[in-house]
């Protein structure tokens, strides 16, 4: 007569099973975690790569010169007296890791802080007839690179910004 239950080598292939059903799902959740933070990083830096570049865009576009130092690791845009009587001196720097922002005031703001691994700003003038004027007409535009990093993730942006107010006072 057969007696009713499991063998001992029929309990040990079921606990086998288990364990690499297991060790399965253990493996794929590390892996699916790891892509998640890794997307989050990238989606984080991309926000983050687009508010400078906007902020920057912004700026630039509402001043009247700028000038490029520190070998293009930073730019002063200025924005002369013009009909709504505003003026304004503002600095973007790079100090270590970290955007500096400089507002009119003289108060300097931390905008990113140890992710940038690089920035780069550079003036370009050129000069066109003006038919509305007697002689040429002078503008420029600012090219912008910008590289940050994040828990070995990097993204990167450039950007060509124009001067709208450049000669308006």
């Amino acid at each position: 007569m057969r007696k009713k239950g499991f063998t001992l080598i029929e309990l040990m292939i079921g606990v086998v099973i288990g364990i690499i059903i297991l060790l399965m799902v253990g493996m794929v959740s590390s892996i699916s975690t790891k892509f998640w933070k890794k997307g989050e990083t990238k989606s984080m830096l991309n926000s983050t790569l687009l508010l400078i570049s906007s902020f920057l865009e912004k700026n630039i576009r509402e001043a009247t010169s700028c000038e490029v130092f520190d070998n293009g690791r930073g730019i002063i845009l200025k924005k002369e007296v013009s009909e709504e009587g505003d003026e304004w001196e503002r600095k973007f720097y790079l100090r270590g890791n970290n955007l500096m922002y400089e507002n009119e005031d003289g108060k300097v703001i931390t905008l990113v802080k140890g992710e940038v691994k690089g920035i780069e700003f550079k003036k370009f003038e050129f000069k066109f007839p003006a038919e509305d004027y007697q002689g040429e007409e002078v503008s420029a535009c600012v090219s912008i690179e910008i590289e940050i990093e994040k828990n070995g993730e990097t993204l990167g942006i450039k950007k060509i910004v124009n001067l709208r107010n450049m000669g308006v006072r």
